[in-house]
């Protein structure tokens, strides 16, 4: 079809408004789940410190003769339980933006004010930043003049206090996956100390499996504790949403839909929730961490707080910073898997 002469077009326009969404879609990883889950504690100082104590031991020989006089030696007399004292170490984090004045006084598409944009981007990044740091297999560092300190990480923690070892053990709270070769993770003996990371190459590393998942379930109810969420990422995920229990269940979806998601593994030990959290560390494989957020807290000496910084020339600066730290209140009610195959098998 031939078009009419002389008609003025769109391609002949120079004027034409963009049409710029209101929205500005932001598709960067900002699911923070242990930031947003744990609980808060405020503190007083950089080192702060906590105590923690477990039952004494209950024996099924506890039995006396009638009329017996009661604590008729000293041998009789119950031993003392002493709690136990932990600590930890608060870091700073900050992220910033600088903008020109400039830019701030023009008007733009979808956006009241560039430096209000840029933190609210800032402010997302920080907190990525603090869900990794929690995650991460990080030491802790006590600072001095010119070293920057640093919190001791939850899997850290969790890998130190716990009872590692290359199989699971009923009295394990870290556990190891076999392999069929290389070498494992070797989890820190104190809170400073190196935390090495397998060599293995990552096909080599076991998957997760249903009996593995109950193992942990299993050691974590052992030591008294509450098994209550599952993080991991999507391969774990994916891998737990096949365990075999999945295929007795009974649900009703449309034709067109198919179903094949998890979010809750009821086991012996306990309903536990399964969330996916894109910032599980990973080295040669991955972590899987369960987790009970009543013990486990964010310690700030400082929250989130906006900072209006030295103009730089004709720029304005502001300083998003906080300082905090990890506090797992007791390891009994934690299990970690490291070296995971993070392949979905």
């Amino acid at each position: 079809m031939a078009a009419i002469t002389d008609v003025m077009e769109t391609y002949d326009a120079s004027a034409i408004k963009e049409d710029i969404s209101s929205v500005i879609f932001n598709l960067d990883p900002e699911n923070t789940p242990a930031l947003s889950n744990a609980g808060r504690r405020d503190v007083q100082n950089t080192l702060y410190q906590w105590q923690v104590e477990s039952l004494p031991t209950s024996t099924f020989t506890n039995k006396h003769i009638e009329g017996a006089k009661i604590l008729e030696v000293d041998a009789e007399l119950d031993a003392g339980t002493a709690t136990t004292l932990l600590n930890n170490y608060t870091q700073i984090s900050w992220r910033n933006a600088t903008v020109s004045g400039t830019l701030q006084s023009v008007s733009q598409h979808a956006k009241s004010q560039e430096m209000a944009h840029q933190m609210a981007l800032r402010s997302k990044q920080l907190k990525i930043d603090i869900e990794k740091t929690i995650l991460s297999h990080n030491p802790a560092i006590v600072g001095a003049s010119g070293t920057a300190r640093q919190t001791e990480s939850l899997p850290h923690m969790v890998g130190r206090l716990g009872t590692a070892g290359s199989a699971w053990a009923s009295s394990d709270t870290s556990i190891h996956i076999d392999t069929s070769g290389g070498t494992l993770t070797v989890v820190a003996t104190s809170a400073t100390g190196a935390h090495t990371d397998s060599t293995t190459a990552a096909g080599s590393l076991a998957p997760m499996t249903e009996a593995l998942f109950m193992g942990v379930a299993n050691g974590i109810w052992d030591n008294g504790g509450e098994l209550d969420t599952v993080l991991c990422n999507g391969a774990i995920k994916r891998e737990i949403s096949d365990f075999g229990g999945r295929g007795a269940s009974q649900i009703i979806v449309s034709p067109e839909t198919v179903a094949n998601n998890v979010t809750l593994v009821q086991t012996d030990f306990g309903d536990c929730k399964v969330m996916m959290d894109r910032h599980m560390r990973v080295t040669s494989g991955v972590d899987v961490g369960f987790v009970d957020w009543d013990y486990l807290n964010v310690a700030f000496l400082r929250p989130f707080t906006s900072q209006v910084l030295a103009k730089q020339g004709d720029a304005d600066v502001t300083n998003l910073l906080c300082e905090w730290g990890v506090m797992m209140s007791n390891v009994q009610a934690f299990g970690w898997m490291f070296d995971v195959n993070s392949t979905y098998a």
